[in-house]
């Protein structure tokens, strides 16, 4: 019995098939954090830098940076929420 090793092409659609589902998904998590309003990073930057990042700097860094976006909003979200409540707070206890 032989083992034959993939085609390149059959590696190659593998990749893009990897990368462009990764990058869908980014995508729709950033549309998520958009729809509720904490997105304040206008669409046309991102459809602009996607592919930027794709060319300079490769799949596995522009899903890591695109990820570290949505955490890094996310985070500023829950640190505005949570000064809020302390001066809320603070604005009661007077």
């Amino acid at each position: 019995m032989s083992f034959q090793s993939p085609s390149l092409e059959a590696t190659l659609n593998a990749q893009t098939i990897g990368i462009g589902s990764a990058v869908i998904w980014i995508l729709l998590e950033l549309k998520d954090v958009s729809e509720e309003k904490k997105l304040h990073l206008p669409w046309l930057y991102i459809a602009l830098a996607l592919p930027l990042c794709l060319i300079l700097v490769g799949p596995a860094a522009t899903f890591a940076l695109g990820w570290g976006l949505r955490e890094e909003i996310l985070a500023r979200d829950d640190r505005e929420g949570a000064l809020t409540d302390y001066v809320a707070s603070k604005a009661h206890e007077m």
